[in-house]
C-alpha cells in the first residue's frame, strides 16, 4: 500500500513538473517571438589634464650639474679632441655626474678616449673642471687634462 502512495505521489509530482515546464516553455516561445531588449552599451569618459608647461629656464638660473658638465665637455672638445685627431668625446656618465661644492661651484670629469692605437701608458684622458656661475654666463674656475 504504502508503494502505491508512492508511486502516486510520484506520478501527481512528475505531471505537475512536467506542466510547469510546458508554462515554461510557452513563455519562452513567446518570448522569441518578441524584439530583443537593448543592451546597454558601457560608455567611457577620459579627462585629460594638460601638463603644466615646463618651467622657462633665465639666463640669470644658476648654473645645473648638466650644464656645467656640457662647458667641461666643450673645454675638453677644444684642447684635446680637436688637436688629436681620432681622438673622441666619452657621453655624460651618471655613475659619475658633476658634484657640487660648499661654495656653489661644481667638480666636472670629463672623459676622452685617446686615438685607436696610441696607449702610451693611458687609457683615457680627463678634463678635471671647476665650474661656477649662471646658465647665461658659465665662469670656468679652475681646469685641467690628465691621463689615466
Amino acid at each position: 500500500m504504502k508503494r502505491r502512495r508512492l508511486l502516486r505521489a510520484l506520478a501527481v509530482a512528475g505531471a505537475g513538473a512536467l506542466a510547469i515546464a510546458a508554462g515554461i516553455s510557452g513563455c519562452s516561445a513567446g518570448a522569441a517571438s518578441d524584439p530583443p531588449a537593448p543592451v546597454p552599451t558601457p560608455t567611457v569618459t577620459v579627462t585629460t589634464t594638460a601638463a603644466p608647461t615646463p618651467a622657462v629656464p633665465s639666463p640669470d638660473d644658476p648654473i645645473d650639474a648638466m650644464t656645467a658638465w656640457t662647458a667641461c665637455a666643450v673645454l675638453g672638445e677644444a684642447e684635446y679632441i680637436n688637436r688629436t685627431p681620432g681622438a673622441t668625446l666619452r657621453p655624460y656618465d651618471a655613475a659619475h655626474a658633476p658634484t657640487r661644492n660648499p661654495d656653489g661651484t661644481w667638480n666636472v670629469i670629463v672623459s676622452m678616449a685617446p686615438p685607436p692605437g696610441v696607449h702610451d701608458g693611458f687609457a683615457s684622458i680627463v678634463a678635471l673642471c671647476d665650474i661656477s656661475g649662471t646658465l647665461g654666463a658659465p665662469t670656468l674656475t679652475r681646469w685641467t687634462l690628465k691621463d689615466v
